[in-house]
C-alpha cells in the first residue's frame, strides 16, 4: 500500500499540540504533534484535521520545517486561513457536514472534506466547477466507495482501507493512534 500522507487529528493541551480525535483526558496517552511530524517528514505528507480552536502561532511553528505536502482541514476557517497565509502551498480543506454550509465556503479554501452521505453527482460537479478538491468521509461500504469514485470524488476517507483495492487508486494511509480501545484506519485516495 502506497502512503502519500498520514492524517492526524490535532488538539491542544496546556499550550502544546497533540494527536487526538477526542478531547484530551490523559495527555500521557497522546502523541505530541512535533514528534509525529519529525517521524513523518520527508517520508510522507500529512493531513492535519484541526479539532478545536488552538493557537495558530504554535501550529505554524510546528509545521514550518516539515518536508512534504501539508493538508489542513477542519471547521475553523480562521485557523485554516492563517495557516494558508503562512504557507501558501498548504492544501486548505474546510469540513462540511451538511448542505447548508456548501455556499459559505471562503475564497481561500482549496477544497472540502465532506460527509459522504450528502454527496451526489450534481454536488460533486458543482464543487469541481468551482475548483474545489473533494475528500469524502467516512466511507465504509464498498458500494459507496465505487459510487464516489464514479462521481469524481478526489479522496475517500475510510476505516476499511482494504476496500480501496476495488479501484486503481493512489492511497494515503490514515490512522487514529489515540484511540486505545481499537485501531481505526482510514484511507485518503488521490487520483
Amino acid at each position: 500500500m502506497k502512503v502519500d500522507a498520514i492524517e492526524v487529528d490535532v488538539r491542544s493541551y496546556k499550550g502544546e499540540l497533540y494527536l487526538s480525535h477526542d478531547k484530551i483526558k490523559d495527555v500521557k496517552k497522546c502523541i505530541k504533534l512535533t514528534d509525529a511530524l519529525s517521524l513523518i517528514s520527508r517520508k510522507s505528507g500529512i493531513m492535519l484535521d484541526i479539532k478545536e480552536h488552538l493557537n495558530t502561532t504554535t501550529l505554524v511553528n510546528c509545521i514550518e520545517d516539515f518536508k512534504g505536502t501539508i493538508y489542513i482541514s477542519g471547521t475553523y476557517s480562521d485557523i485554516i486561513k492563517r495557516i494558508k497565509e503562512s504557507f501558501p502551498k498548504v492544501v486548505a480543506l474546510i469540513s462540511v457536514q451538511n448542505n447548508k454550509t456548501i455556499d459559505e465556503i471562503p475564497e481561500f479554501i482549496d477544497g472540502v472534506s465532506i460527509r459522504y452521505t450528502i454527496l451526489n453527482k450534481d454536488l460533486a460537479e458543482n464543487l469541481h466547477h468551482r475548483g474545489m478538491y473533494i475528500a469524502a468521509w467516512t466511507v465504509n461500504k464498498k458500494s459507496k466507495i465505487k459510487y464516489l469514485v464514479d462521481i469524481g470524488v478526489d479522496a475517500i476517507i475510510t476505516d476499511k482501507p482494504s476496500f480501496l483495492f476495488i479501484s486503481d487508486l493512489s492511497l494515503i494511509h490514515i490512522s487514529e493512534p489515540t484511540r486505545p480501545l481499537y485501531i481505526s484506519y482510514a484511507v485518503f485516495c488521490l487520483k
